[in-house]
């Protein structure tokens, strides 16, 4: 299968995620747009995932990222303006938060200049090579909350009141929420109406559950099916089969694209696992008695590799990486098969037209 393509690794480089409509788009469409570019046929060699018809269909191009970070901003300020009122109307002060939202600049930009050959020789896949492509997230000590001397001014039981009108409760569970089914999760989560001022303040301004997210909830299992029926495509199929030939030529006995990113990325998490990350073995009381030099000093460092394991771990990835490009598919973070985006933007256009009713209402519900 030309598949789903991990790029980010379990053992968690994360980041604060969005609930904004044009992210919920951005995580349907990025499962995909991991797989377009490449070098197949002539009628899609100017294609790109701007020229996506669900995209367009959606209201959101890639293009459009200047205008989503100029969105995402002002949403963030008008959540926290809605928390200042909500608090005051409780009798609490609020001071707003700067949530440092970072960059939205394309991390990928900086290797532009790059050959696919190039990338794959120095990065492979991006999977044990993720430190070397973006860098280490060190710990960022200088954060302080703007409200912490007010609420440590207040009394234990004022404290409690403040932080319950501020957050409000989470979703109850009728048991062990590990032991429970996704099923059972899903319900419980589809069921929550957020309480507290920051909860109903980002439910409201980031219009989480509204109408920008209807068409996710009505389309769900049709957009599932959208993803199977590209890769059930018989060109895809075909392109698969050719792919996992060649790269068998070369000693890598892998039946699709999803099975060699899964392997890659198991050696990855081998390779994290045995690493030694700085803080490990802090308690709770080791943070609290520690000023904040102490603590960044500490957490800035960069994991500790077992750097003979990590030498081989991704030596077998570029070696891999070079081989694939020579089969027809560069690293997923550069793109992939040209066929694919052929495949994908015609099963999109038909998508479209089996549910225009939806589409059309959700043009007029959004404006």
């Amino acid at each position: 299968m030309i598949g789903r393509n991990r790029l980010v690794s379990t053992t968690g480089r994360g980041g604060r995620r969005f609930p904004s409509p044009f992210f919920l788009v951005v995580a349907f469409v990025l499962l995909a747009a991991a797989c377009g570019d490449g070098s197949e046929a002539e009628t899609t060699a100017e294609l790109s995932w701007e020229d996506s018809p669900l995209q367009r269909a959606l209201g959101r191009t890639f293009s459009d990222s200047d205008v989503a970070e100029e969105e995402i901003r002002e949403q963030e300020r008008q959540a926290q303006e809605t928390i200042v009122q909500c608090m005051a109307d409780a009798g609490f002060e609020y001071l707003p938060e700067d949530q440092n939202l970072g960059s939205f600049d394309d991390p990928m930009e900086q290797f532009a200049d790059l050959s696919d050959l190039e990338f794959a020789q120095r990065f492979g896949w991006g999977a044990s090579t993720q430190e070397d492509l973006f860098g280490f997230d060190s710990f960022d000590a200088e954060y302080e909350d703007p409200n912490q001397d007010y609420v440590g001014g207040l009394s234990p039981e004022t404290q409690e009141a403040y932080f319950e009108t501020l957050h409000g409760s989470g979703p109850e569970f009728d048991g062990d929420p590990s032991q429970m089914t996704e099923e059972e999760l899903n319900a419980i989560s589809e069921s929550y109406e957020p309480t507290g001022c920051y909860n109903t303040a980002y439910d409201e301004i980031f219009n989480i559950g509204g109408e920008d997210r209807s068409i996710f909830e009505e389309l769900d299992s049709e957009f599932e099916s959208l993803w199977e029926r590209t890769e059930s495509d018989p060109r895809i199929v075909e392109f698969n089969r050719e792919w996992a030939s060649c790269v068998g030529e070369a000693g890598y006995s892998y039946s699709d694209v999803d099975e060699a990113q899964q392997a890659l990325w198991e050696r990855t998490d081998e390779l994290y696992n045995s690493a030694s990350f700085p803080g490990e073995g802090l308690t709770q009381e080791d943070h609290e008695a520690m000023s904040e030099e102490e603590l960044e000093a500490i957490y800035s460092q960069p994991p500790e590799f077992d750097e003979e394991l990590r030498a081989e771990i991704q030596a077998d990835e570029i070696a891999f990486a070079v081989a694939s490009l020579e089969c027809g598919y560069p690293p997923p973070m550069r793109g992939g098969p040209d066929i694919f985006l052929e495949v994908r933007f015609e099963l999109e256009k038909q998508f479209i037209a089996e549910h225009q009713d939806v589409f059309d209402r959700y043009a007029e519900d959004t404006g």
